[in-house]
């Protein structure tokens, strides 16, 4: 109801609403990304689960069948994206992720500036090994988080 009423909202705004039945898709979708992007920002609704169900609509509205409309949603990247976050949000929880931070700010001893260059080597290790650039940044940012934050805490205690 939300939706339709911001859209109606839109409509009057821009003065479409006698042309709402002659709107191009494109313009469509433009003002159905606007919709789940102020959906987002006025829930706690992600964007991304607000935005599927309007690309169906814009999809429908504009003739295409929904096989072609969810053709163009990433599921491989989407899988990829979620085993990834499952993985480190379980090395997290289990230690596994502090530990490997400790140890390999402990390979720069007190050397900060051997921090980047570490996470580095390690990303182009696991991006060498075959997943790619993307899976790689995936898996090397929250190590590089933790080592930044131990680093951080380590220097703060010293003061």
């Amino acid at each position: 109801m939300f939706l339709l009423c911001f859209l109606c909202g839109l409509g009057f705004l821009c003065g479409l609403w006698p042309n709402l039945t002659r709107m191009s898709p494109a313009l469509l979708s433009l003002l159905a990304l606007l919709t789940a992007i102020v959906v987002s920002f006025a829930s706690r609704l992600n964007v991304g689960i607000a935005a599927i169900p309007l690309a169906w609509a814009v999809g429908a509205y504009a003739g295409q069948p929904v096989d072609a409309v969810l053709g163009g949603f990433p599921g491989s990247l989407f899988v990829t994206l979620a085993g990834v976050t499952l993985l480190f949000a379980l090395a997290e929880d289990n230690g596994t992720i502090g530990n490997l931070a400790t140890r390999l700010a402990a390979l720069a001893s007190g050397r900060s500036w051997l921090l980047p260059v570490i996470v580095f080597f390690i990303a182009c290790a696991i991006s060498s090994a075959g997943p790619g650039a993307i899976p790689a940044t995936a898996l090397v940012a929250p190590l590089a988080f933790a080592m930044a934050n131990r680093r951080r805490s380590r220097r703060s205690s010293r003061r």
